[in-house]
């Protein structure tokens, strides 16, 4: 045992001694005694491991929105060493309140592994602990990254006027509500008013993008936005007419 708290060397008295040697590891483990002219080995000595002290894991530290990660969880004692005979119940948490977590088990042999899925973009804690034992548990960390993009949602005033621009912001989302930061494709565009002036190149950066389009038919219009796989059509937007430039006359026949 490498790790072993071996005794100082030592003079006997009268041919005999009595020493004292901590063994970490657990497992086999032989105490030789030496000296220039002899040498003796213990008979075979198991070493069984403590109690289990702390939860060890290990995950990725990157994961993806809606994909299920890993999570190895290992029980060990003060010494480090495994602790094949613990009988507790594990439960799973996570910092992400949106995340699916496994039921609680027990362990075998000391260990197990989860699938933990997160659903929520950004830095996130799973947590392993025994449920009668609140001080034996363990913490891992991972960084959660947005899924595609599933969705656009359109942001612009409820009114506007006709022949005037009116700006609107889209912003992509993935399928769990987190922003797309990396959704950077351009967006074609259409409107229920046949006339308006649409924006002629769609370019979103970060996940948003800001455009402007001008209606010229009065009444309830709207805006979609599309690319090959998400369409989303803006909530109406009343468009007044435009102030009168002209007056026509009539004489009576």
């Amino acid at each position: 045992d490498d790790e072993a708290i071996l005794p100082d060397p030592v003079m006997l008295v009268n041919g005999a001694g009595s020493f004292t040697a901590s063994l970490i590891t657990a497992g086999s483990a032989w105490i030789t005694v030496s000296d220039n002219d002899l040498r003796s080995t213990s008979d075979e000595i198991t070493v069984l491991p403590g109690t289990g002290t702390r939860l060890e894991g290990s995950t990725d530290t990157a994961a993806t929105a809606g994909d299920a990660v890993s999570v190895s969880v290992t029980v060990k004692d003060d010494q480090n060493n495994v602790v094949t005979d613990y009988s507790g119940t594990i439960k799973i948490s996570s910092s992400d309140k949106n995340a699916v977590l496994p039921d609680e088990t027990t362990l075998i042999n000391g260990t197990g592994v989860f699938e933990v899925i997160l659903k929520t973009s950004g830095s996130h804690t799973i947590t392993a602990f025994d449920i009668n034992e609140s001080t034996l548990s363990g913490t891992v960390n991972t960084t959660v990254e947005h899924a595609p993009a599933a969705e656009f949602k359109i942001t612009s005033n409820s009114q506007a006027v006709a022949g005037a621009p009116v700006s609107f912001t889209v912003t992509a989302y993935d399928a769990f509500g987190n922003l797309a930061s990396s959704y950077d494709k351009a967006l074609s565009f259409t409107s229920s008013d046949v006339n308006a002036v649409l924006p002629s190149y769609g370019q979103m950066t970060n996940g948003t993008g800001t455009f402007e389009v001008t209606y010229k038919t009065s009444g309830s219009q709207s805006i979609s936005v599309f690319d090959e796989n998400i369409t989303k059509q803006s909530d109406a937007v009343s468009v007044s007419s435009a102030q009168a430039e002209t007056l026509r006359a009539e004489a009576p026949l």
